[in-house]
């Protein structure tokens, strides 16, 4: 009977996972699908009885359909086969596949995808992400620092659905990543008490996870976590130091999990040395730091506005910049810090959560740190620290709980001086609503965003006192306004959509996949396609999206604007330069020059005046380079007269000294 009652906070996270994703029930899948049929070439038909390009959508999570979804179906078409996807070919004329470290190739949950529909296994491995977290989280906090059933079951749900994992939860590498600090930090724990075997390989397996998991800046966040809370541990248990063997046996717990997964890691470096991935200038790092004033938005999470409801007022990124922990997270976790508790875990937590704050924020000499030559902190966005911030708040917010069920007396001034800080906020918002014409508009979207993290911390004070009451209705009332919380910020921002919305076949595509062979097309004017699509259609396109493409074949694609060496490479694009109107197509002889050698043999157009009857547009595609092949509605295909196969034998070659003069052999009219 004990062991079916200890059961119960399992249960009950996974009771909140399937309310989060109730959706699912009606049969849609948690995919931006809503954001993609908005897109070329999907934005031409209409769906569900929506006109063509006008279904709603939340405007989130295009790097999902862009990137993380095509990767994974890849990945998974191909192992299903039987081979390892070494390479993609549908996309920047090619590229390396899995020694991208985001694709996860090898990432041990992906045997679903073996056993079950693609769309089935996507949806359970995202629903995976917080229902792991949160069993992970509850065994550190419950089993790890020591903390009550509650407490542990209120800081589980805290991290399973916390802002930083919400924002990321569609991308399926972040979260998948994250979720495993809390259990790396456990077994650091038990390691730290007692050396064995379990507690040595529970080390290596849960930082080995992470890092095939697919995010390497999280995976770079767990290990300095473990490190340091072990060196925490250390320096509080005296006889600990001189332990040498303990001491020993711990770094080489960190080491082999980079032994294990060399075969994912040591492709990696070797792509990241060539790929376009730089380091960020420090006006670029300045202008990523989160600014001080975003600190607000650990009470507020929604001050500055939310992309999906298209009211965001701030320069910079909603997502890459949450740092809400929820309401009544934060309330119990400054409670936490200013009282006295056996603990020993708050003071490691109080100073994490302080410092990756200040190292996420342009304060004065903070862009100086991202300048360190190291490349997991000059070629990757700071204020992802944030992650650290969101979990170690959630565990200061699980230990103040705690202390408030064992309490005596809750201290009244701290609720006076924290509900005053919210009337100070309202109060400094109204008055600029009124006296600030530049701010007035903005500040309405905040005057409206203030009001349920208000209702909220009311709700929470007048829990806290009911615990004179009945302190379990107490703790219910707590539980459930962090469930409301978090379930409002989770909806208001997550998308879903019907199976039908998730690439859904075109004329277009379907004409191309006919049709195309191995050779590739592009799309000219408003006919530009996404990259990456391709790879879901299995069409040919020599443009991407990827950070780490191969930076050479980015320069190659970026010359087509005038030929020359490109100073600077775009970070994640290869796109052949764009073009619009009816001269520019035939006035840029580099980009015909380039389409040419990178077998275009078809270029998309694409006009809404276009009618069925219309012919051949010469004026733009002149008729002894391009022939029209096909047309439907909007759109035309135009066959490449001038294409190079894709392959072929030649009798001659030439040698160039450097990639200037490489360049200007290719885009010498002489060269054949």
């Amino acid at each position: 009977m004990k062991k079916v009652k200890s059961l119960w906070p399992y249960v009950l996270i996974g009771f909140v996972v399937l309310l989060f994703f109730f959706p699912v029930f009606k049969g849609e899948v948690p995919f931006p699908g809503d954001l993609l049929i908005n897109q070329s070439p999907y934005k031409t038909q209409s769906y569900l009885g929506y006109q063509a390009g006008g279904y709603p959508n939340k405007a989130q999570d295009k790097d999902v359909m862009t990137e993380m979804y095509p990767w994974r179906s890849f990945s998974v078409s191909q192992v299903k086969k039987g081979v390892i996807p070494f390479w993609n070919p549908y996309n920047f004329s090619g590229n390396p596949q899995m020694a991208d470290f985001q694709t996860a190739v090898f990432y041990p949950l992906n045997f679903l995808y073996l056993f079950l529909p693609f769309n089935v296994s996507w949806t359970i491995l995202i629903m995976l992400q917080p229902f792991l977290a949160g069993i992970f989280m509850y065994l550190f906090l419950k089993k790890g620092i020591g903390l009550k059933d509650y407490s542990s079951f209120f800081g589980a749900i805290a991290f399973a659905f916390s802002s930083y994992i919400t924002v990321w939860i569609e991308y399926t590498n972040i979260g998948s990543t994250i979720m495993f600090l809390p259990l790396a930090l456990l077994f650091t724990k038990y390691f730290f008490n007692k050396i064995n075997v379990v507690n040595f390989l529970g080390i290596i397996l849960s930082l080995s996870f992470a890092i095939l998991a697919g995010y390497i800046q999280g995976v770079f966040y767990i290990y300095v976590m473990c490190f340091f809370y072990y060196i925490f541990l250390l320096f509080n248990s005296k006889k600990s130091i001189k332990n040498y063997k303990k001491n020993l046996l711990f770094l080489i717990s960190l080491v082999v999990p980079f032994l294990l997964t060399s075969f994912q890691i040591l492709p990696t470096l070797l792509l990241f040395s060539q790929s376009s991935r730089s380091d960020y200038t420090l006006p670029q790092i300045e202008k990523i730091l989160a600014p001080i004033a975003y600190w607000i938005t650990g009470f507020f999470p929604d001050f500055f506005g939310n992309p999906a409801t298209r009211n965001y007022w701030l320069d910079g990124t909603y997502i890459e910049r949450v740092l809400y922990p929820g309401t009544v997270v934060l309330f119990f976790a400054l409670y936490s810090i200013i009282n006295k508790t056996k603990i020993l875990e708050r003071n490691f937590f109080a100073i994490v959560s302080l410092f990756s704050l200040v190292v996420a924020t342009n304060l004065p000499f903070i862009k100086y740190l991202y300048i360190i030559p190291i490349s997991v902190i000059s070629t990757t966005v700071p204020t992802r620290e944030l992650s650290i911030f969101i979990f170690s708040v959630i565990v200061l917010g699980a230990i103040g709980i705690d202390f408030f069920i064992t309490e005596i007396k809750f201290k009244k001034l701290y609720a006076f001086f924290y509900f005053s800080f919210y009337v100070l906020i309202w109060g400094i918002v109204l008055i600029l609503i009124k006296t600030s014409l530049s701010l007035s508009q903005n500040l309405k979207v905040t005057e409206h965003n203030l009001i349920v993290p208000t209702a909220l911390i009311i709700f929470t004070i007048v829990a806290v006192f009911m615990k004179k009451i009945n302190i379990k209705i107490s703790l219910l009332i707590l539980v459930l306004l962090l469930i409301f919380d978090l379930f409002y910020s989770f909806n208001k921002i997550t998308p879903f959509t019907p199976v039908s919305l998730i690439y859904p076949q075109t004329e277009v595509s379907n004409f191309l996949k006919q049709n195309e062979g191995i050779n590739r097309y592009w799309g000219y004017g408003s006919a530009y396609i996404l990259p990456n699509f391709q790879t879901v259609d299995q069409t040919y396109s020599p443009e991407g999206n990827d950070a780490l493409h191969v930076k050479n074949y980015g320069a190659l694609v970026q010359s087509s604007i005038d030929s020359q060496f490109p100073k600077i490479i775009p970070r994640m694009e290869a796109n052949i330069v764009s073009g619009y109107g009816t001269t520019d197509l035939k006035n840029n002889l580099y980009r015909q020059r380039i389409l040419n050698l990178l077998g275009v043999k078809y270029v998309l157009n694409q006009n809404d005046l276009l009618t069925a009857n219309l012919g051949p547009d010469l004026s733009t595609f002149p008729n002894n380079i391009y022939k029209l092949v096909w047309q439907n509605n909007t759109w035309q295909v135009y066959e490449n007269l001038n294409v190079v196969p894709r392959f072929f034998i030649t009798n001659n070659y030439v040698l160039s000294k450097n990639k200037s003069q490489t360049l200007s052999f290719i885009y010498d009219p002489s060269t054949d």
